[in-house]
């Protein structure tokens, strides 16, 4: 007993150190967040773009996510709200050493690709930003800077914009024969570049297209993130593009960031639970807890050895009865009970009043009225025996003493019945 209840407490100072530990470790570990490469408006880490969307609310552009894909996005509002403009933030691939995640994310289908011409075909507004595989419906190429052994070119800004970050990629124009068939563009009515490196090659263009659709484009997906957005003037200018526009609201495409519409509870506290320290502090202790009964299901050793207890059988639950009444002067009770009945049967309502004289006064009252000699010796036996303290055969004397005074005291009907 003693070896179990040291193993109890054990296993509970490891599970509360386990606990405290998980918690210490939430407190302190970086987040996920911190290494997420996803352009989302749904994560505040540096290379995330949640501060474009807040601060797009905060100027009074509403941000809507689509978490669905593009499928029906010209068919979801007929006519097409040209005011409305639809995001699509592309995730260029970084280089290794950056120690950036890449978590599931979904690829443009060529179907998608279509309906999103479609959209622009009926007056929709689109700003594309990095690489998704939309840009070569629009004859461009999202490439890397790389001259001279460079991995990023300085880029030459409006007036009054100084400090704009470096860009690592630009457009290039693709070769007739590596554009896709079937994704073809509006012709462009009006194209105007925005920003361009230093040598002249393009990062952010806007066109106006044939049928009134608009599209903003531009190579450096960087220039959205929460970083640049806050530590270079990125963040104003790519601002000014879109409120430029006077947009009503801007949709984000979350679907092929990897924010689809969420499952069931139990996947997601799994994935959960797998992620998180406090998670995997859980898993253990379960763990534990699973070792510490298959332990205990087992018992080791001899059998211990213990008192054997048995039902009592009727006969002894009698024997036992009796023994208490005889030691709780059960005797005196049943007297008592034996001339309670012949007083009732005597009455004329056949029951006695509470407030009624004891038996001693109803047995002289009684004899007083007895007419003949036999019954007046039977009342005198019947009171000598509920006089008497002691003796175990009183219960037999009082039985028979009620037998001769109810013979000799009975109504004479009740003879001829009998």
């Amino acid at each position: 007993m003693r070896r179990a209840s040291t193993t109890l407490l054990l296993l509970a100072a490891f599970s509360v150190a386990l606990v405290l530990a998980a918690i210490a470790g939430l407190r302190t570990a970086p987040s996920e967040e911190l290494y997420d490469a996803r352009r989302s408006t749904y994560l505040a880490g540096p290379e995330g773009a949640r501060g474009l969307a807040q601060a797009l609310e905060l100027l009074g552009v509403p941000v809507e996510p689509r978490q669905r894909p593009l499928y029906g996005l010209a068919a979801d509002s007929v006519p097409v709200d040209s005011t409305a403009w639809f995001a699509l933030l592309g995730l260029v691939p970084q280089p290794v050493e950056t120690g950036l995640l890449f978590p599931a994310t979904r690829e443009v289908s060529d179907a998608e690709r279509r309906e999103l011409m479609r959209y622009l075909q009926r007056g929709g507004a689109l700003l594309l930003a990095g690489s998704n595989g939309v840009e070569e419906c629009f004859g461009m190429d999202v490439v890397r800077v790389s001259d001279a052994g460079e991995h990023e070119s300085d880029v030459v800004g409006p007036p009054g914009v100084d400090s704009l970050p470096a860009a690592r990629y630009v457009w290039e124009a693709l070769d007739a024969e590596d554009r896709p068939e079937g994704c073809v563009s509006p012709a462009v009515v009006t194209s105007r570049l925005l920003l361009r490196t230093a040598d002249g090659r393009a990062v952010a263009w806007r066109h106006l297209l044939e049928g009134g659709g608009r599209v903003i484009l531009l190579a450096d997906s960087r220039y959205l993130s929460n970083r640049l957005l806050r530590e270079t003037e990125a963040g104003p200018l790519l601002l000014r593009w879109v409120l430029d526009e006077a947009p009503s609201r801007l949709m984000v495409d979350e679907y092929h960031q990897g924010f689809g519409v969420g499952g069931s509870i139990v996947a997601a506290a799994w994935a959960w639970t797998k992620r998180s320290p406090a998670g995997w502090a859980m898993l253990q202790l379960a763990l534990a807890g699973l070792i510490a009964l298959a332990v205990a299901a087992v018992r080791f050793g001899p059998a211990l050895r213990v008192i054997e207890r048995r039902r009592r059988s009727p006969l002894e639950h009698l024997d036992a009865l009796a023994v208490g009444l005889e030691r709780s002067a059960g005797h005196a009770a049943a007297v008592r009970r034996i001339a309670g009945g012949l007083r009732r049967r005597l009455s004329r309502t056949g029951h006695v009043p509470r407030r009624a004289a004891d038996d001693l006064q109803w047995l002289e009252s009684l004899g007083l009225a007895a007419q003949s000699a036999e019954a007046r010796r039977a009342v005198e036996r019947l009171g000598r025996v509920l006089r008497e303290r002691d003796g175990d055969e009183r219960v037999l004397a009082a039985a028979i003493a009620v037998e001769d005074v109810w013979q000799a005291l009975r109504p004479a009907d009740s003879c001829r019945r009998s």
